[in-house]
């Protein structure tokens, strides 16, 4: 046998370890006790007829809203919200807003690190590509807008036709002072129907929805004139 996969054989390398570390430590993707879950937040019969009853109990406006728990604390009712649908976005938004608020990798009630989390929602809908923009939405909290960039722009290329996500890619280009992509992302968001106008005004604020090849001043945002 070739000496270069002795370790392989005998255990296993550290990258590999390392994520089966890991994807140990996140749970398993199962339902719970009951025989209750999980189910794609994107299912239109789970929409209809499980997530709600999920939602109603545990991720109600003030929940989602970090003002007070439903059935216990905020983290317990988020973590039962995401143990059950793991690639719910505002469910997911709610609980990287509670660590940062906590300045905590695991927040109150919660099972799992903000990383877990993430990865959970990943795995169990990998095509799902606004998962990939929250996670870029709770980097940018933390300060690291490279990292946020490189997140938003794996969920763009999963979802190209999805506008929120070139908008919100956007907003992170402009902030960053990348004002040629943000024009571009810019554009591909409003030619979908994107109704908000803060990344126009954000780029007319300082000079750049008007620059490159003169495009820009004929494109029209349904909704959004």
């Amino acid at each position: 046998m070739d000496a270069r996969w002795i370790g392989a054989v005998i255990g296993c390398s550290y990258l590999v370890c390392s994520m089966a570390v890991h994807a140990a430590a996140c749970g398993d993707l199962k339902a719970d006790a009951a025989g209750y879950g999980p189910w794609n937040y994107n299912d239109p019969w789970a929409q209809k007829h499980k997530i709600p009853r999920v939602v109603t109990a545990h991720f109600t406006p003030p929940v989602a809203n970090l003002v007070h728990g439903n059935t216990g604390t905020i983290g317990q009712d988020i973590d039962y919200t995401l143990r059950h649908i793991p690639n719910h976005p505002r469910a997911l938004d709610s609980m990287a807003r509670l660590a940062i608020r906590q300045k905590t990798v695991v927040p109150t009630g919660s099972h799992y690190t903000m990383k877990c989390w993430f990865q959970r929602a990943k795995t169990f809908a990998s095509d799902d590509g606004v998962v990939w923009m929250v996670q870029g939405m709770y980097q940018n909290m933390l300060g690291h807008r490279d990292s946020a960039i490189a997140f938003m722009r794996k969920g763009a290329e999963l979802e190209p036709n999805n506008p929120n996500i070139h908008y919100n890619l956007g907003l992170l280009y402009a902030d960053a002072g990348k004002y040629e992509k943000a024009r571009e992302q810019a554009h591909l968001a409003y030619q979908q129907g994107f109704p908000l106008l803060g990344l126009k005004q954000k780029l007319s604020a300082v000079g750049q929805w008007d620059k490159g090849s003169g495009s820009e001043k004929n494109v029209t945002a349904k909704g959004a004139k």
